[in-house]
């Protein structure tokens, strides 16, 4: 059976699916390049915090100051965290020897879920509870997964809303330790 609109569809069609590829494209090479620039100048770069984590102490970037640090806020029901921090693993291996420290901050979820979460798929470094959006509202996080590179001095250098990829995290920390290397010398 022919649709009688078929014919006159099938440019608008086209146009659609060419609109919806170019927009998944734009959005998928900022994600990639990311942006330290979006963070320049902005309020956020010397925010502070403290969380309680699940190993039953509390931290915040001043736990980590005089390290690259890397924040990924997530949460548990959040598929694209799911894919992000399997992109973090790797990072992690390769740059936890090197001083960058990761933490995990699960974002308006209570201990309970996220501890149930964790102990399913456990994470290789601290994971932080911000139950009720408290850090993430300061802080301006709307979006899950959200990841955030502070440099030695507590600064954010990298602030990326969506999935980051690991070249891009790999790129950011490789070139926060070098800057960090040079400021020390």
């Amino acid at each position: 059976m022919r649709m009688i609109y078929g014919d006159a569809l099938a440019p608008m069609s086209r146009f659609l699916l060419c609109t919806v590829v170019a927009a998944v494209a734009l959005t998928a090479c900022a994600a990639e390049h990311g942006s330290q620039a979006d963070v320049a100048g902005d309020d956020r770069t010397s925010m502070q915090f403290r969380l309680a984590s699940l190993d039953g102490g509390s931290l915040g970037p001043d736990d980590f100051r005089g390290h690259v640090v890397l924040f990924e806020f997530w949460a548990t029901w959040c598929t694209p965290c799911h894919m992000q921090a399997d992109i973090l693993e790797p990072v992690y291996r390769e740059f936890s020897g090197s001083g960058v420290k990761f933490v995990a901050v699960s974002l308006g979820e209570p201990e309970g879920t996220v501890r149930t979460f964790v102990e399913a798929r456990p994470f290789p470094y601290p994971v932080l509870i911000d139950p009720n959006d408290d850090v993430s509202t300061r802080l301006g996080i709307y979006v899950l997964p959200t990841v955030m590179i502070l440099n030695p001095e507590g600064h954010i250098v990298y602030l990326q809303e969506g999935v980051s990829s690991g070249r891009r995290l790999r790129h950011v920390l490789t070139e926060t330790l070098r800057e960090s290397a040079v400021a020390a010398t």
